[in-house]
């Protein structure tokens, strides 16, 4: 009996040297939550230091999805997203092109020009794809990253968004976070510092994962066999919203929600060298997950959590 009590003091030693323990929903700051979902931890991308349960709770008030306990040295997610590839390869060939010129489509209804701010900017691709019609500038806390961009002339500063001081460019007209917001701490506060750099006016573009229809392929791809990953990654992903509550994150913050719709996805770039047999499969899943994105995206467009990816234009008032 003493000797399970001794474990479990061990055990909370543990996780309050290791963990921040998120109390409040980082939206709206309301107490009342109940568990959305709990999956597996330290089994991928974070070390066994990370094995345990990590739990998602869904506050009461928005119905924000959050992990209530996160690493607690900056030192992870420095770690985390430091890693090299390459780059050149990346550059030209990543499969974000089809995300890249929806999100500027999208952009391009409501401003058709000015100083635009990509935050996560990773190599560089989103602000060389509208680098015909914006002034643009990018934040990157993968150093490896950054300095890719900048080999190809983009200003991309390596750093976190909320820590680099950006004041000599402001305001923008435009900032994006495509597939960033998920993975930040304190989403309510990066979406009010996002603000305060906007001018009157401008634009903040979010696209993120969809919780409920990610969690529904992840419990499947779970149960299959495929991946064991879970919607959180390894803490890779603490923050998991739906339409509902994006839009609330927004209008609490006095944005106008311009519009909110389902998101495009990742394909393979079919200019890419491989041999005639890769070149097929990989077309082969293009042309599924296109028609798959299109159905689940109008599927919600009429209310139902099929999107696996949405995305929001809020304007600030």
């Amino acid at each position: 009996m003493l000797a399970s009590m001794e474990t479990r003091e061990d055990e909370r030693a543990h996780a309050e040297a290791i963990f921040t323990h998120i109390d409040r929903c980082p939206i709206c700051g309301g107490a009342e939550r109940e568990l959305a979902r709990e999956e597996k931890g330290g089994s991928t991308y974070a070390s066994s230091a990370y094995a345990g349960r990590i739990r998602m709770q869904r506050c009461l008030a928005c119905k924000f999805v959050y992990v209530d306990a996160i690493p607690k040295k900056s030192e992870f997610y420095q770690d985390h997203y430091s890693y090299n590839l390459d780059w050149d390869y990346e550059f030209e060939f990543h499969g974000k092109r089809a995300i890249n010129a929806d999100i500027k489509k999208r952009i391009l209804r409501y401003i058709k020009g000015g100083r635009l701010l990509d935050v996560g900017a990773w190599h560089g691709g989103f602000l060389k794809s509208v680098s015909d019609i914006f002034e643009g500038h990018g934040v990157e806390l993968n150093p490896n990253a950054a300095a890719h961009a900048r080999k190809q002339g983009l200003d991309v500063r390596t750093g976190a968004f909320g820590e680099l001081d950006l004041g000599e460019l402001a305001p923008f007209d435009v900032i994006t976070f495509i597939d960033v917001l998920e993975h930040l701490p304190e989403p309510g506060r990066v979406i009010e510092t996002a603000k305060d750099l906007l001018r009157p006016g401008g634009l903040l573009v979010i696209k993120v994962p969809h919780f409920s229809a990610q969690a529904l392929k992840q419990t499947l791809a779970q149960r299959m066999g495929v991946s064991q990953l879970g919607v959180a990654e390894d803490y890779s992903h603490i923050n998991h919203f739906s339409p509902d509550s994006l839009r609330g994150a927004l209008e609490r913050r006095n944005f106008e929600v311009l519009e909110i719709s389902g998101g495009m996805v990742e394909n393979w770039d079919l200019r890419a060298p491989a041999p005639p047999r890769v070149r097929a499969r990989r077309m082969l899943k293009n042309l599924v997950r296109s028609a798959g994105t299109r159905t689940l995206n109008g599927l919600g467009s009429l209310g139902l959590p099929s999107a696996l990816n949405i995305q929001a234009v809020g304007r600030k008032r």
